[in-house]
């Protein structure tokens, strides 16, 4: 019930704004927290001026923010009420607990709303609704224990009885709140056993709280036990006085557990909740109230937050007439409450201690009303009191700064642990954050520049180029990576190897150039389909095969790092025994053999062909070499030239322009132009060198006649009569030479003859079909898509990679057999493991063992030991300082309109091999 606003006369006495004043203070609370008395206003007259304590809500308590929580009860006694004085204080009847338990029920109801404050009142709310419950009185203990602990699941879902309905706090949190204590109680169902009993650790603070009160005895020291006690049908057996106190003594409780907030995670308040209690007596329990709070706060020795501001007639406990009190009776008036708060704060230890009954009052004597001028003057002080509001928290109590200072001091060490690990991340490679101390860094990675180098199994996709086709031949290789050490764990008899591919997987940043990386993807996928194949065997000796995937960085520039890499890899497994794959004849290439050397591994490459490589002892090779390369291509065309084939309709001169770059990184290009200028010179054609510029790369130190780049190169090839030979690389290099003779010399164009290495360009089918104008290139393996008369083994092989990788067909095919060259790179590798595991010494695979296997693949006294690869047959020849095989076969392909025809097409491979054409030149 809202207090009404009482006659202004009601405040208008005497030392009225000391009493509202004395409040103010009282109210705030203290660091380190003070006692607070309980404010006993007497007042005589107060059934004529009952307005007080409401005049005080009204004015100074409500409406303004933020809030003293506060709370007004009018007990509404009424007149000629008897309350007779009572020095003995009798012990409280059952009827008294009835009407205290009124008292607080309404007082709780105040304090658990936003102007009370807000208060959780769990524990009083817990007495309350054990009082309001009934348990059959037939049954045994046990069986009445099991129905109250399954009253108490219902009421933390929320199912209440009626009786418990009328005793339950008004719904202050959201909905979700309740579903979720139900479903803590679903999934938990001991968890109220544990939490009521008392003997399963850890008990819950607030039921804790039950066993350690000084009021009703646990009985067998669980909470059920003390729960049974305060039931309808067993409380008549307990001492009313004990279940008076536990009932205020559990308000009192909840109240200093929240004053407990030290601001960092709990709210700090800074406010006691002011409690004005109107017209106690001793008849409507409003004595019996404060005198269980005086009692409880000197037995328990605990401060408690509230502040009782209670008015009566007569003077509390004793109920004693203001005009006749004992001499002993300490009572103060209205002017002099100040000095007598004083006093008290003095007194009240040696009192709490000696157990008073009145220990914790501060009985303060109203006077009558004023009037005349003392009227005015008091009602112009009371209107100079500002209204009560709640003191500021604390810089450092409030929450919001504590929070803030705490996500700053753990912000700055988890921000830098956060940075540690994209910074991580980035630097290995990685996927976007490593945990670091809790996840294994992606050892194997690192980045350089704007390229990630480095090793994966095909895990790591920051390593790979992107595109459909080429995430397809990754995923292939990764699945049959874990499918092989699979394997291996079911038969760890049948031997394993692991095979590195390097390549330089980082595409050059050029937007004209379009899947620069379809050879490099190409060759992944014959790898893929020689790991296929051995996974298919099921005989020991036959090797299963792991592959690793090695960037080498543009250009192999970090081969170096890469070798590093896998040296400590290998020295940590010792499966891996050889790096296959490379791609481009460079000194960077050079230096990245040597360092795999010496780390242990030798290399067998795919597609190189730079003479100098096979200076290098670890080195093996598919692909012929330039020397070989220039042999071919100066025989085949002095054979055009003696048997008098036309070009454009003309004979053509015994002279050769050869176009090669300046790069002097490049040592392909320039060792074939030296090849080509002794096997053109030998066959009596002159030669002439020209260089250019490679696009995008800074130019070197020409030696001879030198163009600028190779559109200049394409414009001085036109209206030339002999052969223009290409020797420079690819893309955009060969692209820019063809676009500058179709700009120039379409109708007329001479004839051109390129390396091996512009297999990458007709490789390309969107560049490729761009250019209308004749060519011819050399290459090391041919595809069926050009020529459907290839070997039956090389339609085997093409037949798995289609099945493998159907929708590598058409533009994602390259049409050079670079698939082809790295399956027999890769099988070489294998055929030599196979042949150390059928050995009777049974000798370890490993690197050097390796090495010596794989110069053994040779003819040995008729014996056969050379493999027959999809490309030609490697051989290489019984030399140990053999790295090539011999006679390697080689095609010179001529395309016309965009596409490779295979009737043009001119064979050059072994002796005994019957496509091969008169005039084919043979290695010594």
């Amino acid at each position: 019930m809202q207090p009404g606003r009482g006659n202004q006369d009601d405040e208008l006495f005497v030392g009225s704004e000391q009493i509202v004043t004395m409040i103010g203070e009282l109210y705030v609370r203290k660091s380190p927290d003070e006692p607070l008395p309980i404010l006993s206003l007497v007042r005589p007259d107060l059934d004529e001026h009952p307005g007080f304590l409401a005049d005080i809500y009204h004015r100074w308590l409500q409406g303004t923010e933020p809030y003293v929580p506060h709370a007004y009860i009018d007990l509404q006694a009424a007149p000629g009420q008897p309350d007779a004085p009572d020095v003995g204080l009798p012990e409280a009847t059952e009827d008294d607990v009835r009407r205290v338990r009124k008292i607080l029920l309404n007082l709780a109801h105040r304090l658990e709303v936003r102007s009370g404050g807000r208060f959780r009142l769990d524990r009083f709310r817990d007495v309350v609704w054990l009082m309001s419950q009934t348990l059959p009185e037939d049954e045994p203990a046990h069986q009445r224990h099991a129905e109250l602990r399954k009253r108490l699941r219902r009421r933390a879902r929320g199912n209440l009885d009626e009786a418990a309905q009328e005793v339950a706090a008004q719904p202050q949190l959201p909905w979700w709140v309740g579903w979720l204590s139900w479903l803590r109680v679903l999934l938990t169902p001991l968890w109220y056993r544990a939490r009521h009993s008392g003997r399963v650790w850890p008990i819950s603070g607030r039921y804790r709280w039950f066993l350690r009160q000084p009021n009703l005895a646990p009985g067998k020291g669980s909470f059920i036990d003390l729960a049974a006690k305060l039931t309808t049908d067993e409380r008549p057996r307990q001492a009313p006085e004990q279940v008076l106190r536990i009932m205020v003594n559990s308000l009192l409780e909840d109240l200093r557990v929240a004053f407990r907030g030290k601001g960092l995670f709990k709210e700090y308040r800074t406010a006691y909740p002011v409690v004005l209690l109107n017209h106690v007596t001793r008849a409507n329990g409003g004595y019996h109230l404060l005198r269980a709070v005086n009692d409880i706060r000197n037995s328990t020795g605990l401060l408690d937050p509230m502040l009782l501001v209670t008015c009566s007639k007569r003077v509390p406990p004793h109920a004693f007439d203001p005009d006749h009190l004992p001499s002993r009776a300490d009572i103060c008036s209205a002017v002099d409450s100040a000095a007598a708060l004083a006093r008290w704060k003095k007194s009240i230890s040696a009192q709490q201690q000696s157990r008073s009954d009145a220990a914790w009052y501060l009985p303060i004597l109203l006077s009558e009303p004023a009037d005349g001028d003392t009227r005015q003057r008091i009602k112009l002080q009371l209107e100079a009191l500002p209204p009560f509001t709640s003191p500021r928290v604390p810089i450092w109590r409030n929450r919001a700064a504590t929070v803030t200072l705490v996500a700053i001091l753990l912000g700055i060490p988890l921000s830098g642990y956060i940075k540690l690990g994209l910074d991580d991340s980035y630097n290995s490679c990685g996927s976007g954050f490593t945990w670091l101390g809790f996840q294994s860094r992606n050892a194997g990675i690192v980045r350089i520049g704007d390229e990630c180098v480095g090793v994966t199994d095909g895990s790591n996709a920051a390593l790979f180029p992107s595109g459909p086709l080429s995430e397809q031949v990754r995923t292939t290789i990764l699945n049959q990576n874990r499918e092989a050490e699979r394997l291996h764990r079911d038969r760890p008899a049948r031997p394993l190897i692991t095979l590195v591919f390097v390549g330089a997987l980082t595409p050059r940043p050029s937007p004209a150039q379009t899947d620069l990386l379809a050879v490099e993807r190409e060759q992944l996928a014959g790898l893929a389909v020689a790991q296929r194949q051995q996974l298919t065997k099921a005989q020991e000796p036959d090797p299963l095969v792991r592959v690793l995937i090695a960037n080498a960085g543009r250009r192999t520039q970090h081969g170096v790092t890469v070798a590093k890499i896998l040296g400590e890899l290998a020295r940590l497994d010792r499966s891996i025994v050889a790096a296959i794959g490379f791609d481009e004849s460079r000194q960077t290439t050079i230096d990245t053999i040597r360092a795999l050397a010496a780390v242990g591994l030798p290399v067998v490459a795919a597609t190189l062909s730079a003479d100098e490589l096979a200076t290098n002892q670890m080195y093996f090779q598919v692909a012929p070499q330039n020397r070989r390369e220039a042999e071919v291509a100066a025989a085949y065309a002095a054979q055009r030239r003696d048997s008098g084939v036309l070009n454009n309709g003309r004979r053509f001169a015994s002279r050769v322009r050869i176009y090669f770059s300046d790069d002097a990184e490049d040592i392909y290009s320039k060792n074939l132009a030296d090849d080509l200028t002794d096997s053109f010179q030998r066959r009596q054609f002159t030669v002439e060198k020209i260089q250019f510029t490679p696009d995008g790369d800074s130019p070197g130190k020409p030696t001879g006649p030198f163009v600028a780049d190779s559109k200049e190169a394409g414009r001085n090839a036109c209206g030339f009569d002999g052969v223009a030979f290409y020797a420079g690389r690819p893309l955009p290099d060969f692209q820019g030479f063809m676009g500058a003779v179709s700009d120039n010399c379409k109708n007329s164009p001479p004839l051109v003859i390129a390396g091996d290495d512009m297999t990458k360009y007709v490789a390309n089918e969107d560049i490729r079909t761009a250019n209308t104008v004749p060519f011819n290139y050399i290459s090391f393996s041919v595809s069926p898509e050009v020529d459907d008369n290839v070997a039956a083994r090389a339609k085997a092989f093409y037949g798995e990679l289609n099945r493998m990788f159907p929708e590598m067909a058409g533009k994602g095919r390259s049409l050079d057999g670079h698939a082809a060259l790295t399956y027999d790179a890769a099988y070489s590798a294998i055929t030599a493991a196979g042949y150390l595991a059928t050995r009777n010494e049974k000798i370890p695979i490993t690197g050097g063992t390796l090495w010596w296997a794989l110069a053994s693949i040779t003819d040995d006294r008729g014996a056969q030991k050379k493999y027959d690869g999809v490309t030609g047959a490697i051989d290489f020849g019984g030399v140990v300082s053999r790295r090539v095989p011999l006679n390697k076969p080689l095609s010179i392909l001529q395309v016309n309109d965009g596409e490779p025809n295979a009737n043009e097409r001119a064979y050059c491979g072994s002796r005994d091999d019957p496509a091969t054409q008169l005039w084919c030149p043979f290695d010594n």
